[in-house]
């Protein structure tokens, strides 16, 4: 039958490691060149405030600190968004229905189902999070599927749990 295994998840991974720690590796290099490069531009324009520099390369200095700011900030968002998925995995693997409705996310996250989706839509893009989906279209929820697809990241969910659900 269809839901035997529901709630049943021993040797299923949610997480999608492969792409995650090469998320994880990009971030850091992100840090540290975004970082270390915000830091150099930074003290340029410091300097040219107080007159160590010629006022005419603060322009220069200024084009190039945001980019490398930015950078910094991306890597900041991607470590935010995996701590994330790491939670949200943590909540899935304490489901026993095969279903984490909006209400339950908001109790464990804390925080309001609109901002919740917007995050695990994000989180769904980039591959995080696998062996189950993402539903929006009427009670929005994560969907968990109770076996193993090769590949499986994401949103064939509707047709795969009613066809499951007539077997």
């Amino acid at each position: 039958g269809g839901g035997q295994n529901m709630g049943v998840q021993r040797n299923i991974r949610y997480l999608n490691e492969n792409i995650v720690s090469a998320h994880i590796v990009m971030k850091r290099i992100q840090m540290v060149v975004g970082g270390l490069l915000s830091l150099f531009f930074l003290f340029g324009i410091v300097e040219v405030l107080i007159g160590e520099i010629e006022r005419r390369h603060i322009s220069v200095y200024l084009i190039f600190f945001i980019p490398s700011l930015l950078m910094f900030w991306r890597a900041v968002r991607t470590g935010m968004l995996i701590e994330s998925a790491r939670r949200y995995e943590m909540i899935i693997y304490g489901a026993r229905d095969g279903i984490v409705t909006a209400e339950e996310l908001e109790l464990k996250m804390g925080k309001p189902s609109y901002k919740i989706f917007r995050e695990l839509e994000k989180i769904f893009r980039k591959g995080y999070l696998q062996n189950c989906a993402l539903q929006r279209g009427g009670d929005p929820c994560i969907i968990i599927y109770d076996m193993v697809y090769e590949g499986n990241t994401g949103p064939r969910l509707k047709d795969e749990m009613q066809q499951r659900n007539k077997l």
